[in-house]
């Protein structure tokens, strides 16, 4: 009796085995799954922001302190770097493959440099502080994001007490520059004052750019076109004098006139940009959201993907606006690559839990899973994928006690090892 009792009930336990399997750790889901494929030691000093893949070239441009250094990902070798500067920030590519440009922030300029030679060409003064940086393909311009001194913000509300300029910058009151730069001439074409302060940038390929806020749950859009039209036209009515002018007077004012770089402001008097010509408009984030920390745009399929303050990613629709997806992920989120080809997008929170959350797309439904939770390095949370073979590229280094500065429990100082600084190659 009791053999057969436990018979009936190893077969139960089998039969439930199979009825009930518990559902996959994300990191069980892909049938190839990402992996740290390399892991290569470039050296440098000084802290570094973000970083652009080219993917024609198979070079990894990398603002690393004073220098941009550019690394050979076949071979996993530095193969160059851009010298000169005071503290890189960005870097923008051109569509041409022949140039690039690098937002120097501590020297109030972008400096353009030819990609093959790695030689700067041309030093072209900006706002004060410019970080973010884009190409526009279809108008040919790039754009620059610097926020704007305090002393140049819209004025406080009445009945709003009096801010410190460090506070005033990220305050609902603060603004923002978008300087505008005509690559042709290796000149700024204009620039617009923006309520609000403005933080990571991004195009979509097809005339709109994306511009997140840093002190709102919103993304700003606009044309480029619309833009470099204004900023066109208004140069054109500044180049005429009265009739009454003389030809010779005519033809100065002209010639003035349309190398004078435009200003545009924008503002709207109340922290609001709904009056701004160029199609200005905002796109809403969740009340939740906390300000986006990165984002990346699928112009084709009109999506916005943003990482929140909140450990969440949302889908967006680029044109209604619509909360398409929502999804957990990990805390200290930076910044956000998408895959074209294949679909993916990855969330780098090294900044605090160490990971690369993926996340699959489903091109036929519009539906979003999490799919693995890699675990990589501490501060690698800047972050680059190649649209063509959808490689990911992390960047971080090693710290240890600082033994120049001895003292007791709680005071130990940490830094960077010298040579640790490092690229982290994932594929799958």
């Amino acid at each position: 009796m009791g053999k057969a009792l436990l018979i009936w009930l190893l077969s139960c336990g089998t039969l439930l085995a199979q009825w009930y399997t518990p559902p996959p750790h994300p990191t069980a889901l892909p049938s190839h799954p990402f992996f740290i494929r390399n892991t290569w030691y470039i050296g440098g000093a000084g802290p570094w922001d973000t970083m652009t893949m080219d993917p024609a070239a198979q070079r990894l441009y990398i603002a690393h302190g004073s220098v941009v250094q550019v690394v050979d990902v076949q071979t996993g070798t530095v193969a160059g770097e851009i010298r000169g500067l005071a503290g890189a920030r960005a870097i923008a590519l051109d569509d041409s493959g022949g140039y690039g440009y690098i937002s120097d922030g501590p020297a109030a300029r972008v400096v353009v440099f030819d990609r093959r030679s790695l030689q700067t060409i041309a030093a072209i003064p900006t706002e004060p502080d410019p970080r973010s940086l884009v190409y526009e393909p279809r108008s040919g311009l790039v754009f620059v994001v610097q926020t704007a001194p305090p002393g140049q913000t819209p004025p406080p509300q009445p009945g709003r007490r009096r801010t410190t300029p460090s506070q005033a910058a990220r305050d609902a009151n603060a603004a923002s520059f978008i300087t505008v730069i005509d690559p042709q001439a290796d000149s700024v074409l204009g620039t617009i004052l923006i309520a609000g302060h403005l933080g990571y940038a991004q195009t979509d390929g097809a005339g709109e750019v994306y511009v997140g806020y840093s002190n709102r749950d919103a993304i700003l859009r606009f044309s480029a076109g619309a833009v470099a039209a204004e900023m066109r036209n208004r140069q054109t009515e500044a180049a005429h004098m009265p009739a009454t002018a003389t030809a010779a007077g005519k033809q100065a004012a002209r010639q003035a006139g349309e190398k004078k770089p435009v200003l545009l402001d924008w503002t709207g008097g109340q922290g609001a940009n709904s009056n701004a010509g160029g199609g200005f408009n905002d796109i809403p984030l969740g009340s939740g959201c906390g300000v986006p920390h990165g984002f990346d745009v699928d112009g084709r399929n009109g999506r916005i993907f943003a990482a929140c303050g909140n450990m969440t990613l949302e889908v967006l629709n680029t044109a209604t606006g619509q909360q398409v997806a929502l999804l957990a992920i990990g805390s200290g989120v930076d910044e956000i690559g998408y895959d074209p080809v294949h679909g993916y997008i990855f969330a780098a929170d090294g900044a605090q839990d160490g990971n690369l959350t993926v996340i699959q797309r489903n091109f036929t439904t519009d539906t979003y899973a999490i799919v693995q939770n890699l675990p990589t390095r501490e501060r690698a949370f800047v972050m680059a994928v190649d649209a063509e073979d959808g490689e990911v590229y992390l960047v971080t280094d090693i710290e240890g006690a600082d033994l120049t500065h001895p003292g007791g429990i709680g005071s130990l100082r940490m830094k960077a090892i010298d040579g640790s600084f490092q690229v982290i190659q994932i594929g799958n």
